[in-house]
């Protein structure tokens, strides 16, 4: 058995997306915009790649010595009557409080992000900057146009089929955990804050 996507078991072979790495180049992208008050939105915490990309963010805040910002944490995001809610209050705080940019954990909620935001009457992205993780094709049609970062769903499918494929011959005896780094894809949802 191989398991594509972040596990919680270390018994089985893995093969995933390196979310702590992506995390990390997402926020270090933000940052290089000139962003500080960047928001991360996270999914359940039952859900690990939501977590390790969390981590990520908070290790690249760290790396640039930008403080976090406990109120710009969206952490434990599990139902979708929530989900906009808690965006919005995020969205509705004083401009010098809010977020100039919002990483989200993955695509779905960065789209429902603009869409939020845009419901607010604020720009995407003069006014915020909102970039996700996965690159679905949903991605590209909305306006504007997300920045994500692109999981190598290829080099993951094709890792799994070939590990698989030695389990069974019997080549594959020991557990492997693989991760991949995923393409930064640069859209229209992003650019430098109009006001610092």
């Amino acid at each position: 058995m191989v398991m594509i996507g972040a596990s919680q078991l270390d018994t089985i072979s893995n093969v995933d997306l390196d979310n702590v790495e992506a995390g990390a180049r997402i926020t270090e992208f933000l940052l290089e915009l000139g962003h500080r008050r960047i928001a991360f939105i996270s999914g359940p915490d039952f859900v690990k790649s939501a977590l390790l990309r969390h981590e990520g963010y908070r290790r690249a805040l760290s790396e640039w010595c930008v403080e976090v910002d406990p109120a710009l944490e969206l952490m434990n995001v599990v139902w979708e009557s929530d989900k906009p809610m808690r965006i919005r209050a995020l969205l509705e705080l004083p401009a010098s409080r809010r977020p100039t940019a919002i990483f989200c954990w993955h695509d779905a909620a960065a789209l429902e992000a603009i869409r939020i935001a845009q419901s607010l009457k604020l720009d995407v992205p003069t006014d915020l900057t909102v970039v996700g993780i996965d690159d679905v094709p949903s991605a590209l049609e909305c306006c504007p146009p997300l920045t994500t970062l692109r999981q190598p769903y290829t080099r993951i499918g094709q890792a799994s089929v070939q590990i698989a494929i030695s389990q069974v011959l019997g080549e594959e005896a020991e557990v492997r955990q693989l991760v991949f780094a995923g393409d930064l894809i640069v859209r229209r949802s992003a650019a430098p804050p109009a006001h610092a």
